[in-house]
């Protein structure tokens, strides 16, 4: 076998692509070291699998790295707007008269 890169992935690399792909079955990475939520968190990003709720779970694990990252990359949480209806049929839906 020729010296070099292997062709084999190293099981680093499988897990963290298995867990960034599950992240959103993730509760809490509070007791995970700060090295790997760093890289979790990377690879979670590289995915495009970042939620508003998946960013709290990395920001509540309380890790500097993590908080920094946040910070540098100027990501920031967002609440949808809460709709209020005033009782009024949506333009002009009348299916409420049936």
């Amino acid at each position: 076998m020729p010296t070099g890169a292997s062709s084999v992935p190293r099981l680093f690399d499988v897990t963290l692509d298995c867990l960034a792909k599950n992240i959103s079955t993730v509760p809490s990475l509070r007791d995970v070291p700060e090295d790997l939520v760093v890289c979790l968190f990377k690879r979670v990003i590289q995915q495009g699998r970042l939620t508003p709720r998946i960013l709290e779970v990395f920001a509540a694990s309380g890790h500097p790295g993590i908080l920094d990252l946040v910070s540098a990359m100027r990501i920031q949480s967002w609440t949808p707007p809460l709709l209020l209806g005033n009782g009024e049929a949506w333009l002009g839906d009348k299916s409420h008269l049936w």
